[in-house]
């Protein structure tokens, strides 16, 4: 059957007029809630598409609810479960239908021509429940990460400003720290070493990986070079390194490298502590610490991609624990590092579990057993 025989798609209203702060229901539009409002265009099951610009993020709402003018809301459901056809157009990847070759857009009259399989109803319900107990635990793990970013967060700022057990305190350049404490400049305590310029003409197949910015990010994606190597630009798992250029929240910082033996590339810097005052682990702590002032500090377009220069990091001053105070500060945020990237992992896990899953159960592939009548 076409999906026009499935459902009915409504258009949505403009919410200028009935927008309400107090409002008790929610403005659904393309990318999530917009606002709140007293007066609803739908009550019950439904899924909210995108009509201009966000076309490919369908979301299943249920309750009294508004839509926006730029999307649309399913209704007169016809042999199929609401939330069966939220995952089953997931599934379909409804992107592929897009109607402009500008600003993507969606026709009613194309949503109605789409065929597709669909099962019984009882097995639509055993589908839907399987997929939504996933995203239970997806929501779930999400808004544990959410939790040990804030801790870890809080806690970097309670350790690295007021340190462990401490009752005396004194004022600094950079505030109030514990009184045992010292104040350096980042370059008294550590060197920065920039990476090379590895021009097009210098890459091969073969050699040492060259380290770029979006390779700080998790993207695997190498070029190599395998000519005479500088000491200089050497990278080894676990070094700490610092994108000076690239893009705030994602790019720009500190980071420990955990890949393989590689090149570094220009953009870049190669911290290298000086262990006589700050381990290597507490230099990275303290350099997330002061991320947001150093991003205050950059050139460039700050709302996207900006850059520092050398002597604005190392003139930067910071106070300083002594050594074994470090090792106890690191100690504990690293095991708060530890549990987020164990709900990082899950979460990866279980989303690639959910869209295994919507492949088998969404097109037949494998059936579910459901209880006789």
């Amino acid at each position: 059957d076409g999906w026009g025989d499935l459902l009915s798609i409504q258009y949505g209203k403009s919410p200028k007029a009935i927008l309400s702060a107090t409002g008790c229901y929610p403005v659904w539009g393309t990318g999530g809630v917009t606002g709140k409002t007293y007066e609803y265009l739908h009550e019950g099951d439904s899924i909210v598409i995108g009509r201009k610009g966000t076309i490919d993020k369908p979301q299943f709402v249920t309750g009294k609810f508004w839509v926006i003018d730029t999307a649309y809301y399913a209704s007169n459901f016809n042999g199929c479960l609401p939330k069966w056809l939220y995952y089953a157009i997931l599934n379909l990847g409804i992107k592929k239908y897009n109607e402009s070759t500008g600003v993507p857009s969606l026709n009613r009259e194309t949503i109605y021509s789409i065929s597709s399989l669909h099962p019984p109803l009882q097995e639509q319900k055993k589908i839907a429940e399987i997929l939504t107990s996933v995203d239970v635990v997806i929501e779930k793990t999400e808004a544990q990460i959410s939790k040990l970013r804030d801790l870890k967060k809080a806690m970097m700022t309670e350790l690295l400003t007021k340190g462990i057990g401490h009752t005396e305190f004194k004022d600094s350049p950079v505030g109030r720290i514990p009184a045992a404490w010292k104040v350096f400049p980042l370059g008294g305590i550590s060197q920065y070493i920039n990476g090379h310029v590895f021009k097009p003409g210098s890459w091969t197949d073969k050699g040492y990986q060259i380290i770029r910015i979006q390779n700080l990010n998790g993207g695997t994606d190498f070029n190599c070079y395998n000519g005479i190597v500088d000491e200089n630009w050497m990278v080894e798992s676990g070094d700490l390194l610092f994108a000076w250029s690239g893009q705030r929240g994602k790019s720009f910082g500190a980071r420990i490298w955990n890949g393989s033996k590689g090149v570094l590339n220009q953009h870049i810097f190669k911290v290298i502590s000086d262990e006589r005052y700050v381990t290597k682990a507490f230099l990275h702590s303290k350099l997330q610490q002061i991320q947001v002032e150093l991003e205050a500090k950059a050139h460039g377009f700050k709302d996207s991609f900006m850059h520092v220069k050398k002597g604005e990091i190392t003139a930067y001053q910071v106070a300083l624990a002594g050594k074994k105070e470090q090792e106890k500060i690191v100690g504990i945020l690293s095991s708060i590092e530890r549990c987020y990237d164990c709900a990082v992992k899950k979460l990866t896990q279980t989303k690639t579990l959910k869209k295994a899953l919507m492949h088998d159960l969404l097109t037949g592939k494998k059936r579910v057993k459901v209880a006789a009548d």
